[in-house]
């Protein structure tokens, strides 16, 4: 399960390694293409045959399983979105699988992500992901009065969730029964946890050039953005992901002033988030049975966050580090 901690941390590399407050933060250029997931991950043609299997399947995680696949790995967006059009028609009243099918729909410039936004508000009312799209597409045309209208309504919500735990969960699931026609499993268990993830991160993952450009430099010089995005930070940070957790820290240190007590709060909880990161990695090292506690922590925790503070009270670790901690790599003070 390393391997799957490093993923994220290679994703989210300035949330597991210093970043100074005024950096530009995660976008695309980040040096982490979704393309990349794939390589040597798997052979693509067993990838293929996995997906095949998969998509031949009348069960809404099977179809989820493929469409995923097909994103992340194979480069199908079309037959990605049809599958999960099929698994959201199976399971209508889930609403991971609205997010995804919205992801998927935002490819297109004639697909209506309105319709499937409002499902998905309807299913999860708190979750300010439902907007990413409608700030994508005003963010592309460079329309600053949509920009700010989308920014001002995610700074009202509770969270960004982007269901990391859950489809992670019910992909695992989908790999590791048996298949219809060996009757033998697609995957062992630590093969489809590392692989789950990685293709979750490759498919779902959002690119938050949109939220970053909207909330930095001249920008922040209105008091009406600033007030947006001061509310944008605090929603992402109650994020169910490491990586949107940190932008959401980032946000919220571009907005306030560097002095203020807010701005203290959010690098103090950032320290703490990089010291249980940093013991968790440390920890991955030493346990043999780690796939296997981590895909029982994940189907039961909403957040990637909390999966990583569970497994260190478990193993009896600190959750807050010493006064002298300081990051490998990190100046003395």
């Amino acid at each position: 399960m390393r391997s799957a901690f490093l993923l994220i941390c290679t994703l989210a590399f300035f949330a597991c390694t210093p970043v100074q407050q005024g950096d530009a933060g995660p976008s695309r250029e980040d040096g982490v293409e979704r393309s990349d997931l794939a390589k040597g991950a798997e052979d693509p043609a067993k990838l293929k045959r996995i997906a095949k299997s998969l998509a031949a399947r009348n069960d809404a995680d099977a179809l989820m399983t493929a469409a995923i696949f097909y994103k992340a790995f194979l480069g199908g967006s079309g037959e990605a979105f049809r599958l999960a059009d099929r698994a959201t028609g199976l399971a209508p009243n889930r609403p991971e699988l609205v997010f995804l099918e919205l992801q998927l729909c935002d490819q297109y410039p004639t697909c209506d992500v309105a319709t499937r936004a409002e499902r998905l508000q309807k299913l999860d009312p708190g979750n300010a992901a439902r907007f990413y799209s409608a700030l994508n597409r005003a963010h592309a045309r460079s329309d600053v009065g949509a920009e700010d209208a989308v920014l001002l309504d995610i700074s009202r919500n509770e969270r960004f969730d982007i269901y990391l735990n859950v489809l992670v969960t019910r992909m695992a699931r989908a790999l590791t029964a048996a298949d219809p026609g060996t009757g033998k499993p697609l995957q062992t268990a630590r093969e489809a946890a590392t692989l789950a993830l990685g293709a979750v991160v490759g498919a779902v993952l959002p690119s938050f050039s949109p939220i970053s450009d909207g909330c930095k430099g001249e920008r922040l010089q209105r008091p009406d953005v600033a007030q947006a995005c001061r509310g944008v930070a605090r929603v992402m940070e109650k994020g169910d992901t490491v990586i949107v957790e940190a932008i959401g820290q980032m946000i919220g240190l571009r907005a306030w002033p560097g002095e203020s007590e807010e701005a203290r709060a959010i690098i103090e909880r950032r320290r703490i988030g990089r010291y249980q990161r940093s013991e968790y990695g440390a920890l991955q090292n030493e346990t043999t049975a780690a796939s296997q506690e981590w895909l029982e922590l994940v189907s039961t925790h909403r957040r990637e966050q909390e999966v990583i503070v569970e497994t260190l009270r478990r193993h009896g670790r600190a959750l807050e580090p010493p006064a002298d901690w300081r990051e490998e790599g990190s100046a003395p003070k």
